[in-house]
């Protein structure tokens, strides 16, 4: 059961998943799954933020998201029952580790969520951040996610950034090492 949740989760991720055919993010996603699992979370009633087997889940191994992305993003549960994503004041160059000749990058903000008990419930969504790498300071930007928490529903915010060598965003730095993923918010029930 743990695969066909895995499979979904993966599959609402889509493009957003640096290497779809990597046989070890396949794994490592299963694996959060059964662990997650075997702590019986689908008879808890109670709201659960920042679920450890999934915070923090890289989907790249050769690029972790903590050792590029120097500051921390938050993303909140609302009252409303709808997720918020913080980003904090950033510069560029200091916060944000590139390769050589970088000029833009996009950070991707994806969302995926299904009902646990009935699979055929899925939502997503997905948008963007671009951001040109050059000294300054970025305001903080607070993004409004209009997928909505509910009981006996898991809902992971995943973030991933790609690199681009000129200023209009059309040549992709394609190495696997520059394109980190990883979970940076998840939320049951």
């Amino acid at each position: 059961m743990e695969a066909n949740r895995s499979k979904i989760l993966r599959t609402l991720l889509g493009q957003l998943l640096p290497d779809t055919k990597n046989r070890e993010c396949t794994k490592r996603v299963g694996n959060t799954f059964r662990q997650w699992l075997y702590t019986e979370p689908l008879h808890d009633q109670l709201p659960v933020d920042s679920i450890p087997f999934f915070f923090g889940l890289s989907f790249n191994e050769q690029s972790e998201w903590q050792q590029v992305f120097r500051i921390e993003v938050t993303t909140n549960r609302q009252t409303n029952g709808k997720l918020q994503l913080h980003i904090p004041a950033l510069n560029p160059l200091q916060d944000i580790k590139a390769p050589d000749g970088a000029k833009q990058i996009l950070i991707k903000i994806s969302v995926a969520a299904m009902q646990m008990n009935n699979l055929s419930i899925q939502d997503q969504y997905k948008t963007e951040l671009s951001i040109a790498y050059i000294p300054g300071t970025i305001n903080p930007q607070d993004i409004a996610i209009p997928v909505e928490t509910a009981w006996g529903r898991l809902s992971v915010v995943v973030l991933a950034i790609l690199y681009f060598t000129d200023d209009n965003g059309q040549t992709l730095v394609g190495q696997l090492k520059w394109k980190p993923a990883a979970i940076v918010g998840s939320f049951y029930n």
